[in-house]
């Protein structure tokens, strides 16, 4: 393909060539026999010279076209970076999440999942909640150096890690959050389609309820919302497609579901002891659509 549009820029060239010799030497009579004569060798001889010249730019910018051209088998190759074994052999790059959440908290230890309310207040899980989250990822992608490049590994393999910093809003508790540290594992890194799991651990607000077991009004017994800090952990899994796609360079959009757990803070024993009953929502499920810009 490459000899093909050198061949033809080239033929195009020359035919524009002819064409002005020929409008040139129209003119020559009216100046005389000897330019007549002598005019269109030396014009017949800059032709030579610029011909090759543009023959060679062509041949440049043939190559450069077909360099434009991706191969989706090609492997995927980079520059050498660092000085360390270790740097040369990954290609390391940093990103900046940003996603939007929906989800909902529940206490899975009354193994229900019908709304909470003042009249069943054995089976707890909280509303809907929206919210967002702010993430940071450093990831490698190891691979082999081949002439004087980086190759990364065929399968877009690659390892992370990074922070990630949660909030969300339910009606009835208020504003929670997570801030949970993340190591995770991909394939697909480099590729239209990639697919990723971190595992997550932290802290955070997570919600509970509070209710008397004995209140003095018996008709008075509506439970006592609350949020509380907390250890937590989790995983979360991510899926990249370019069935979901933006037109912001350097980006990746990412669809996923995570799973955090919180442990409750409160012993609920000594609670029963003084008369109350401690619901604690510890299984937060949240998904959401992320943005990823690398940089």
């Amino acid at each position: 393909m490459k000899k093909t549009i050198t061949f033809m820029l080239g033929m195009f060239i020359c035919i524009c060539g002819f064409a002005q010799t020929e409008e040139e030497s129209t003119s020559l009579p009216e100046q005389g026999l000897t330019e007549e004569v002598g005019a269109p060798q030396v014009q017949s001889s800059l032709q030579a010279s610029d011909l090759q010249q543009l023959s060679d730019i062509l041949n440049r910018l043939g190559g450069q076209m077909l360099q434009t051209e991706v191969d989706p088998d090609a492997p995927i190759q980079y520059p050498l970076r660092g000085k360390s074994r270790f740097a040369r052999k990954h290609y390391i790059y940093q990103t900046v999440e940003i996603s939007t959440i929906a989800g909902k908290d529940k206490d899975i230890s009354q193994g229900s999942d019908i709304d909470d309310s003042a009249n069943n207040p054995t089976d707890m899980i909280s509303k809907l909640n929206f919210g967002m989250n702010i993430g940071y990822s450093m990831i490698f992608v190891p691979g082999q150096i081949k002439d004087d490049r980086l190759e990364i590994n065929r399968f877009g393999f690659a390892y992370s890690l990074g922070t990630v910093a949660s909030f969300d809003r339910q009606e009835d508790y208020g504003v929670t959050c997570d801030f949970l540290a993340k190591f995770g594992v991909e394939t697909g890194n480099g590729h239209s389609l990639g697919i990723g799991f971190d595992a997550m651990i932290g802290t955070g607000k997570s919600p509970g309820v509070f209710y008397e077991l004995n209140p003095k009004d018996p008709d008075d017994n509506d439970p006592n919302y609350y949020t509380s800090w907390c250890f937590k952990y989790g995983s979360q899994i991510w899926l990249k497609t370019n069935l979901v796609t933006t037109k912001i360079k350097n980006t990746d959009m990412l669809v996923f579901a995570r799973l955090v757990y919180s442990q409750n803070p409160y012993d609920d024993d000594a609670l029963l002891q003084n008369g109350f009953d401690n619901y604690w929502l510890e299984e937060s499920w949240q998904f959401g659509v992320t943005l990823r810009y690398r940089f």
